[in-house]
C-alpha cells in the first residue's frame, strides 16, 4: 500500500550492449532474476521495493540489519541521546569512504536530507511528525517550494566533517529503524552537484558506500560488482551480482533449471512443482492484503455498506480453497506475531478480530442502505488477480451489488492519479514498527487512499511514538487499531506468504526478521555467502 501523493521520478535507462564480462570464471558470482523492474537509483526519490533493494547494494546509512537480523550501527561509530531523548549526535565511521576515494561526511547527510524535503520527495514525509519527528521539517513539508530559507530551519547542523547533530520535536522509541529507510541515505554532496540532473540515472553518475558497485545498467539488466573500497568484517563473500529485471516467472523458472540463475520469487502453483525439492524456500511475510474502501464514494462513506462487503468474504474459504492454505486469515489490520509486548506476546494474542461471513447479513444490510437499488462499483488491482476474482464472485452472490474488475500496471501509482470505489491493496512494513501499519490511514497522509478520518484514531497514532515505555505503546497501538477497525477503515482479508526458487550453492541469503523493503528479495545481500 505504500506511497505519497508525490511526484515519482522514473528514470529512463540507455539500453546497454556489449556487456561481455571478462574473467568471471573464478569469482563467487549471485545471479538474480525478477519480473519487476526499478524506477530509480536515486535514494531519495525511490519509492518501490526494487528500487530500495538495488539502491541498499550500493548505498547504506547510518543503521541497517547485520548478520543476526538486528538493527545495529552501519556507517554510524558512534550515537549519542540527551537525556530527553530528543537530541542525537552521530559519529560517521574513518572508513566510511564513497567509492571515488571521498570520505562521507556530515555534510552529506545534511544535502541528503534537505534535498528530500526540497523535491518533495515521495518518502520526504518521513522527516516529519509521521516518521522521525525532525524539527522544522513539518513547516518545510507543507511548503510546495521549500526555500533556502526554509530549509536552513531543518534542525540538523554539522559539528565536524564527521559527526552532526539532529533535534526532534518528540522522543522517538524506533528512530535506529527509521534511520535504515534509504530516504535517509548520504548523497556525496560535491558529486550530485557536478552531476546536475544526469545525477543517479547511470553507473557514471552514481557512488557507492556500500558492499557493491553498481557497474552496468539496461533496461532489463543491472550487474554489480564488489566495491574494494567497502569495510566490513562480517560481510559474505559474493563478488559480482548479475541482476535480471522484467522477466516472467515462468522464465526464470526455465533458468533455474538450467542452472542460469540462483535466486527468483515465484508463485502458488509454480510453487506445487517445487514441493518437494530443496531448492523452495517458502517465507511468511508480514505483508497484509487489504480491500481498500473509499470514503469520498457516495455509497462506501456509508458503514453499512462497508460491512456488508466484508460479510459476503469468506476467507477461510479464500486461504484454503483458493490459496491453497499458502496464507492466513487476517484477524486485524496488523498481522500475526507481531508487534511484542514486554511479556513476548504478539498482538494478535491479545487482541483478535474475527471477520464473519454470512451473505444472509451482508444482504441485510444492503437491503437497509440500499433499499431497492442495486449498484455495481468498480474494484482496481494490480497484483492478486486470484483474490480479486474470488471477491468478484463472492460479492456478487448478494445480488445487491455488482463488482467490476479493473486491472492496473501499478496499484499505488493509480490511485495517486484516479478516484476509485475499491482497491485491491497490500502493505509490507519498512520498519519493524506495528504503527507503520495503521500510519497510512492518518489524516492528510499521502498513502490514504481512502480518505478515511477520525480524530480519535489520529490522536492516538500520534500518541505512540512520544515516550512511552514499550507496554504503553502496545497498548496505545491496540486502541488505535480496533478504532480504525469498528469504523471498517480497511477491510482486511489474509497475510501473504511467498515463494523462492533459491540454489544450493547458496549457503546464507543474510534474511532479516521483518523482510525490510523488499517483495522478492530477503536482503540487500551484504551478508550472502555462496560456494
Amino acid at each position: 500500500m505504500k506511497i505519497n501523493k508525490l511526484i515519482i521520478s522514473v528514470l529512463c535507462f540507455l539500453t546497454l550492449t556489449g556487456c561481455t564480462v571478462k574473467n568471471d570464471s573464478s569469482k563467487k558470482i549471485l545471479r538474480i532474476a525478477t519480473d519487476k523492474t526499478i524506477k530509480t537509483l536515486d535514494s531519495s526519490k525511490a519509492n518501490d521495493d526494487t528500487s530500495y533493494t538495488v539502491i541498499r547494494m550500493f548505498t547504506e546509512g547510518l543503521y541497517d540489519f547485520n548478520r543476526s537480523h538486528e538493527i545495529s550501527k552501519r556507517i554510524a561509530s558512534k550515537h549519542s541521546v540527551s537525556s530527553d531523548g530528543l537530541t542525537h549526535t552521530f559519529t560517521i565511521k574513518k572508513s566510511a569512504k564513497w567509492s571515488n576515494g571521498d570520505d562521507v561526511t556530515a555534510d552529506d547527510f545534511i544535502y541528503a536530507w534537505k534535498r528530500a524535503l526540497y523535491l518533495h520527495t515521495p518518502n520526504s514525509y518521513y522527516f516529519t511528525s509521521a516518521g522521525i519527528h525532525l524539527k522544522g521539517a513539518n513547516e518545510i513539508y507543507q511548503e510546495s517550494h521549500p526555500s533556502i530559507e526554509s530549509l536552513n530551519q531543518l534542525a540538523i547542523k554539522k559539528i565536524t566533517s564527521k559527526k552532526f547533530r539532529i533535534t526532534l520535536t518528540e522522543k522517538v522509541n524506533e528512530l535506529s529503524y527509521l534511520l535504515s529507510f534509504p530516504v535517509f541515505y548520504p548523497i556525496n554532496h560535491k558529486f550530485a552537484q557536478s552531476c546536475g540532473s544526469n545525477y543517479a540515472t547511470q553507473p557514471q553518475y552514481l557512488l557507492s558506500n556500500s558492499m557493491y558497485v553498481l557497474k552496468n545498467v539496461s533496461k532489463n539488466k543491472l550487474i554489480l560488482d564488489h566495491n574494494k573500497k567497502y569495510i566490513n568484517k562480517d560481510a559474505g563473500n559474493v563478488e559480482k551480482i548479475l541482476f535480471t529485471m522484467n522477466q516472467s516467472s515462468s522464465q526464470s523458472i526455465n533458468q533455474f533449471k538450467q542452472n542460469k540463475i540462483d535466486y527468483t520469487q515465484i508463485d502458488l502453483k509454480q510453487a506445487k512443482s517445487f514441493k518437494k525439492k530443496d531448492v523452495l524456500i517458502k517465507t511468511d511475510e508480514n505483508s497484509m492484503v487489504y480491500l481498500t474502501p473509499n470514503f469520498n464514494n457516495t455509497y462506501l462513506k456509508d458503514k453499512n455498506i462497508r460491512k456488508a462487503i466484508s460479510l459476503a468474504i469468506n476467507r477461510n474459504h479464500l486461504v484454503e480453497n483458493v490459496l491453497d492454505g499458502n496464507a492466513y486469515v487476517a484477524t486485524g489490520i496488523i498481522p500475526l506475531n507481531y508487534n511484542y509486548n514486554k511479556s513476548n506476546r504478539p498482538i494478535r494474542s491479545v487482541n483478535e478480530h474475527n471477520y464473519s461471513y454470512s451473505i444472509k447479513e451482508s444482504k441485510k444490510l444492503l437491503k437497509k442502505s440500499l433499499k431497492k437499488n442495486k449498484i455495481t462499483l468498480e474494484l482496481v488491482y494490480s497484483n492478486n488477480s486470484q483474490i480479486a476474482h474470488y471477491l468478484k464472485k463472492s460479492i456478487d452472490k448478494t445480488k445487491l451489488l455488482k463488482i467490476k474488475l479493473k486491472k492496473v500496471n501499478d496499484i499505488d501509482e493509480y490511485l495517486k492519479t484516479h478516484d476509485f470505489a475499491l482497491a485491491l491493496t497490500s502493505f509490507k512494513p519498512s520498519v519493524n514498527n506495528s504503527v507503520e501499519f495503521l500510519n497510512y490511514l492518518k489524516d492528510g497522509f499521502g498513502y490514504n487512499y481512502g480518505h478515511y478520518y477520525n480524530k480519535q484514531f489520529d490522536s492516538l497514532v500520534s500518541l505512540h511514538d512520544t515516550g512511552f515505555d514499550e507496554d504503553e505503546r502496545f497498548y496505545i497501538t491496540i486502541a488505535a487499531e480496533n478504532q480504525a477497525v469498528e469504523d471498517m477503515a480497511l477491510i482486511p482479508l489474509v497475510q501473504t506468504q511467498n515463494f523462492y526458487l533459491m540454489s544450493t550453492k547458496i549457503q546464507t541469503m543474510g534474511d532479516n526478521s521483518i523482510g525490510h523493503y523488499t517483495t522478492f528479495v530477503p536482503d540487500n545481500f551484504t551478508y550472502t555467502i555462496i560456494k
